[in-house]
């Protein structure tokens, strides 16, 4: 604990790894904790790519990205978003970012930065739940004509 907060206990270690490890990339802003956030802006955000997933999404992600969201797996109720590629093993995390709204203008601000990080990644398909958000996000990123989006099929869900 560095901090009362936290978020500031985030932001020191982001401090701390961007020493330590100056060749890997990471994105923060946080919430102002002293005032309530009203969801008109991004609110929370981290972002991080190591050089070794930066890579692995150089030489595979230009076929086919897989963007997944994870909910209520710690004591903060935050979507967490895994860009995954496949890889000649099996699916690795590429990216992974954090943020306090699911919406499109926040998925498309983690996406934009990826592509800034990445300057060739241009896939051709993507995978996402029926997320409206990942959805709109993926295409205002990667506009027509180009990427096809398909849909996770679950069983039970949809067909």
């Amino acid at each position: 604990m560095k901090a009362k907060y936290d978020q500031e206990n985030l932001m020191a270690h982001v401090d701390e790894w961007q020493k330590d490890r100056p060749e890997d990339k990471f994105l923060f802003s946080g919430s102002d904790v002293n005032t309530e956030d009203t969801g008109d802006s991004t609110g929370f955000f981290f972002l991080y790519q190591s050089t070794w997933q930066q890579r692995l999404l150089n030489l595979y992600g230009n076929e086919i990205c897989l963007l997944d969201a994870t909910y209520r797996t710690t004591k903060y109720s935050i979507p967490l978003f895994f860009l995954c590629v496949k890889t000649n093993v099996d699916y690795s995390v590429v990216a992974d970012f954090a943020c306090r709204y699911e919406k499109s203008s926040t998925i498309t601000k983690a996406l934009n930065k990826i592509k800034e990080w990445n300057t060739n990644w241009n896939p051709k398909y993507f995978i996402v739940n029926h997320c409206e958000a990942e959805i709109k996000a993926i295409i205002t990123c990667f506009p027509a004509p180009g990427i096809l989006i398909f849909l996770e099929s679950r069983p039970g869900v949809g067909g």
